[in-house]
């Protein structure tokens, strides 16, 4: 039964944060944290991904017009090449409502494959934007969440964790327990401002050089074998103490304390597979630390994109000039409260 449509929009515009990963990821697997929980602490940064959703004229001879790294202009939606707008305009019509003859655009602040979420970003931003268009109902940031990772993981077959859907549809830096049963709770970290300015002051994005695919490797560990999961633990228990002591650290210990946690996540991330890192990222993490950098790790799976580094604030501008003449690119994230929005609906 074809529902009828509630509003009259034609045109919205949705943004979704991407995300930097503290601590924990690979614990947020079904294999793993349906045996022994998950916990994860992410934090939505100020890059987005946008997705503008437009109603498609008639005077144009195709009924869907996509424009991404790609373009497609289509007249069945079955047709759709992009595998998250085709589920998700499958989905929706499921759902009772059929969304024809629709421009979808999306365009981010950061490349694809860098690590950051930008895929599940846009499966929550895309999500939103057709609910508007359609039956405008409420979803909340929990529910938008929950829909994406059932696209990704359940409709599309994706071996990615719970991790990115979560963070980028509730925005802010918080932490996350996922139950036995996939049940996830979560909360805000309660730092004080001053705690979050130093925090964000102390973030440093520094570009591998390399872009590759997320899946090949989180393949490797989505079913853990026994050495795996042991390595899994050891990263569920310190994702778990640093999201207690976190509020308690000093403001001005607080990169130091971070460095030296996320030093020793690496340490254990590095050994989930053998394509997590490589020599060139060994190597640029170690020119990392040369110049200041207290500790850090990969951003997303590994073997490429970003690594998250923390520095002390005051050390920051030298080692962004010594980035700047080695010609290594990066980029200074801050900590963005707001999830998954509607920026524009009319």
């Amino acid at each position: 039964m074809i529902k009828p449509v509630l509003n009259n929009y034609s045109y919205i515009v949705t943004r979704s944060p991407l995300r930097i990963s503290l601590v924990g990821g690979g614990t947020d697997f079904s294999k793993f944290y349906s045996e022994n929980g998950g916990y994860f602490i992410s934090s939505a940064i100020n890059k987005f991904i946008y997705c503008t959703i437009k109603r498609h004229g008639t005077a144009f001879d195709e009924a869907y017009r996509l424009n991404y790294s790609d373009v497609e202009m289509v007249n069945r939606y079955s047709e759709i090449k992009n595998e998250i707008i085709r589920a998700s305009l499958d989905r929706f019509s499921a759902e009772g409502y059929f969304l024809d003859r629709l421009y979808i655009g999306t365009i981010g602040d950061m490349p694809s494959n860098s690590g950051l979420g930008s895929s599940s970003a846009f499966s929550c931003a895309l999500d939103l934007g057709l609910n508007q268009l359609s039956s405008n109902l409420p979803f909340s940031p929990n529910v938008l969440a929950t829909r994406a990772c059932a696209l990704e993981i359940d409709i599309l077959k994706k071996p990615i964790g719970i991790q990115d859907q979560w963070a980028t549809a509730n925005g802010g830096l918080r932490w996350y327990q996922i139950l036995n049963d996939g049940e996830v709770v979560s909360g805000d970290l309660n730092l004080t401002n001053e705690q979050k300015v130093v925090l964000s002051n102390s973030l440093l994005l520094v570009d591998t050089g390399k872009f590759r695919n997320a899946e090949s490797i989180t393949k490797t560990y989505s079913h853990p074998d026994r050495n795996q999961e042991k390595l899994l633990l050891k990263l569920l228990h310190l994702a778990q103490r640093l999201g207690v002591d976190l509020s308690h650290v000093g403001v001005d210990e607080i990169p130091n304390f971070l460095g030296e946690q996320l030093r020793y996540s690496w340490d254990l991330k590095k050994n989930l597979s053998s394509q997590v890192s490589s020599s060139s990222i060994d190597d640029l993490y170690e020119t990392l630390l040369s110049l200041g950098c207290l500790g850090g790790k990969i951003s997303g799976a590994g073997g490429g994109g970003y690594l998250l580094m923390v520095a002390p604030p005051e050390r920051m501008d030298f080692i962004k000039s010594h980035l700047t003449s080695l010609k290594i690119l990066f980029e200074t994230p801050s900590v963005h409260e707001r999830g998954t929005e509607v920026l524009v609906n009319c």
